[in-house]
């Protein structure tokens, strides 16, 4: 028997719908195969998205700092869940942050 938090679906009997930002990066390529082994319906957002054989995962291009391209994203996916593995890193430099 599963866990109360691992359920795939919502209290609602809703699918529970994953927004997975930074979906190309280390830790968000990491967070995709768990998500679907647990029959999440998961999103990504990358700026560079990937190309993927699962139903399971549909990729989106959205800058997230384009705010009304960001709210008509959340209004069409209507996420359950959200995992924020999204970073902007302008420093030409490790130094720069210092």
């Amino acid at each position: 028997m599963m866990p109360e938090h691992d359920k795939t679906f919502s209290d609602s009997g809703s699918m529970k719908r994953v927004l997975l930002t930074g979906a190309s990066g280390f830790i968000g390529q990491h967070a995709i195969a768990p998500l679907i082994a647990r029959g999440y319906d998961i999103h990504a957002v990358s700026s560079s998205p990937r190309e993927t054989a699962s139903a399971s995962m549909r990729c989106h291009r959205t800058n997230l700092l384009d705010a009304p391209a960001l709210a008509r994203l959340m209004q069409q996916i209507q996420p359950t869940h959200l995992l924020h593995f999204c970073v902007v890193c302008r420093a030409r430099r490790v130094l720069a942050f210092f």
